[in-house]
């Protein structure tokens, strides 16, 4: 078994986008909370400042036309569409950016939750593909090292096992032993090494 997401019945991008609603909803609302209030902030320093270049007179032109002087237009209606939009476009591609992130980091957790869930359930087949094949390398490989080093174990196992009903060999028993001083047994609650 390979838990990958290449197969086209099983992805549906949009249908399955919240696969970890609660890592993904933290994220996006921080995100999103990040960069609205940034905007805010954004936005009340530029009023502000308009508005106190605004009294001192800094803001305004006059020339020597009065005609031309009343049909110029307010400098604040010429920064606040700009200003709204750039927020707007702020606020978009902060919204963009959060479910972005969101999602790179739920699939690899999800995948992992599978991966382990397989092997629980004794399927020493499962292995895991990223399509993300560089930024997740060391992750898949450490996971599947570890798939096959202990399907190799349990074959032996097996192996051995099948084999001791044939013959009754103490070598075989050590070479048992040898395998299972690998792991660990038998530990402690509360004992178990926190990683």
């Amino acid at each position: 078994m390979i838990l990958n997401q290449k197969d086209s019945e099983r992805r549906h991008p949009i249908k399955n986008f919240l696969i970890k609603k609660d890592i993904q909803v933290r994220i996006i609302l921080r995100v999103i909370g990040l960069v609205s209030l940034v905007s805010v902030i954004t936005a009340v320093v530029m009023v502000a400042v308009y508005y106190s270049k605004s009294k001192s007179g800094y803001l305004y032109f006059m020339s020597q036309n009065i005609l031309d002087d009343l049909q110029r237009q307010n400098i604040l209606m010429v920064i606040l569409p700009t200003l709204f939009i750039s927020e707007i476009i702020s606020v978009a591609v902060g919204i963009w950016l959060s479910l972005y992130s969101s999602r790179k980091v739920a699939v690899p957790i999800y995948k992992v939750e599978q991966w382990a869930g397989a092997l629980r359930n004794g399927d020493l087949t499962a292995r895991i593909r990223f399509r993300e094949k560089e930024s997740m390398r060391s992750l898949t490989d450490h996971c599947n090292v570890v798939t096959e080093k202990l399907e190799r174990d349990f074959k032996a196992i097996h192996e051995i096992i099948e084999n001791m009903g044939k013959t009754k060999e103490p070598l075989q028993i050590s070479v048992l032993k040898d395998i299972l001083s690998q792991y660990r047994f038998g530990r402690q609650r509360g004992s178990e090494p926190v990683l």
